[in-house]
């Protein structure tokens, strides 16, 4: 059995019911007419609704009642007491409306369809002007900025030409495409009529500019020295490298072009350019290891270098031998892809080279005439043989770490 089959428990009356239906029905209808209740009091005021000792004669009251008319409600007590707030709510969206677009139209009118009101390019006033007259306006400013000086100054030095010398220029079309022009954009009218409109200049730049900034930057830049291997006889040792200073060609670019923005409207420009640290690419742990891999293997005994002649030569094998001392003098370190690399300089190993290749080399002769017959007779070329500089720098290089008794290269 539930509470509602329970006798003990007071079971909600009909009265009660319609008691809750009539007091929602006088709530809705007092959000309707939006009148707001006023206390009185003085005691000749009768109240609009009487209490009645039974709910049911006020729910027949209520049901049988005629709606006011709009004049009753118009010229009711009420109504005077709270003026706007008793007109219908259509009435007052009409008004509302009504007047937005009246003061939406005088916005449209104080901007006008050209330039808005206000505009301004770098300190140049085009507001109110059409377009074509801002083009005008902006041409003329253009003409006037690059005849100005523009100076550079990165460690100490100076460089100083015309702007226009340096490939920068305001660019007139991209800067009036910045500008809007008609905007029925309430905001954007808003805008231009109390606060105006400052629109940078679009400054560009061809390639003259990063060709004259390379140019201060060969001067002015001291770039890193890198660690390298020195030989002291036949001990090699790392050299650290040392941090330089470069000037960054490309963010001295944007710093140029940013700071014409900014101060467009200035008589000359004077730019200070930051100079970079220049750190060594390579590291000391890879020097020592080229010194463990290569170098100290490279010194630790001779090389044999042979070579074969043509059946026709009066020597028809030789060999050259090179000491640890000759391939220490020939030795070269160079950076290549930030990585520290060791050769052999072909025309030192040259010079070194024994006298026994001189049996197997022999000159190119070329073709010529002789006439010692009375006739003159054609000569034929021979070609030659000879080890060229490079291929014998190399046959030592592809045996030099080998272990001893194997260095001997063909």
């Amino acid at each position: 059995m539930n509470d509602s089959d329970d006798p003990k428990v007071p079971q909600p009356s009909d009265n009660d019911a319609l008691s809750a239906l009539v007091n929602d029905i006088l709530a809705e209808r007092a959000e309707e007419t939006e009148v707001l209740p006023v206390v009185e009091s003085s005691d000749d005021v009768t109240p609009d609704v009487t209490a009645t000792d039974s709910p049911d004669e006020l729910a027949t009251d209520i049901f049988e009642a005629e709606p006011p008319s709009e004049d009753e409600v118009l010229t009711s007590p009420a109504t005077e007491r709270t003026g706007i707030a008793a007109w219908p709510r259509s009435k007052k969206i009409v008004v509302a409306a009504g007047v937005a677009v009246v003061a939406y139209g005088g916005l449209v009118l104080a901007v006008g369809s050209g330039i808005p009101s206000g505009t301004r390019v770098g300190g140049i006033n085009i507001g109110h002007m059409s377009v074509a007259e801002a083009r005008t306006t902006l041409e003329q400013a253009a003409s006037d900025f690059e005849s100005k000086n523009l100076t550079f100054v990165a460690a100490g030095t100076k460089s100083k030409d015309l702007v226009s010398r340096y490939g920068v220029y305001l660019d007139v079309d991209a800067t009036l495409a910045k500008i809007p022009t008609g905007s029925l954009n309430p905001f954007d009218l808003l805008s231009a009529v109390f606060s105006g409109r400052t629109v940078a200049p679009v400054i560009n730049s061809d390639e003259a500019l990063a060709s004259g900034l390379a140019e201060l930057a060969d001067t002015v830049d001291h770039p890193a020295v890198e660690p390298t291997i020195a030989l002291d006889g036949l001990e090699p040792r790392v050299v650290a490298g040392k941090t330089g200073k470069v000037l960054d060609v490309t963010a001295a670019q944007s710093q140029t072009l940013a700071t014409l923005t900014k101060d467009f409207s200035e008589k000359s420009w004077t730019i200070k350019l930051a100079m970079n640290p220049d750190d060594p690419k390579v590291t000391l742990e890879s020097a020592k290891e080229l010194i463990k891999k290569v170098v100290e293997p490279a010194l630790s005994a001779d090389v044999t270098v042979t070579t074969s002649a043509p059946v026709t030569a009066t020597q028809p094998v030789s060999s050259a031998v090179y000491t640890p001392s000759k391939i220490a003098r020939a030795m070269r370190f160079t950076v290549e892809n930030d990585d520290l690399k060791v050769h052999l300089d072909p025309r030192t190993v040259r010079r070194m080279t024994d006298e026994g290749f001189s049996g197997v080399e022999t000159p190119v002769q070329n073709a010529t005439w002789d006439v010692s017959s009375g006739k003159p007779v054609v000569v034929p070329a021979k070609p030659g043989f000879g080890v060229t500089d490079r291929a014998l720098a190399n046959a030592i290089e592809s045996v030099y770490t080998l272990p001893e008794g194997q260095r001997s290269a063909t």
